[in-house]
């Protein structure tokens, strides 16, 4: 979290409370795991989509959605 203060306080990283942006992560990662059968029943059945599928591109998107919440 020093890290993420420094780069904060250098302009390499958008000012935020490091903690929420944590916690945003973790929320991303682990809220469609939690609720795989909400996601799979109600949303990606309707699609036709199979879960592991799902996430497997959920990966890189999250990656890039992160970083441009954080980059200036």
């Amino acid at each position: 979290m020093q890290d993420m203060e420094k780069a904060m306080e250098e302009g390499r990283l958008i000012k935020t409370d490091p903690i929420h942006l944590i916690v945003n992560l973790i929320s991303l990662v682990v809220f469609p795991l939690a609720a795989k059968p909400l996601v799979s029943g109600m949303i990606l059945s309707e699609q036709d989509i199979e879960f592991d599928d799902f996430m497997k591109e959920r990966i890189p998107r999250l990656k890039e959605y992160f970083l441009q919440s954080i980059t200036p």
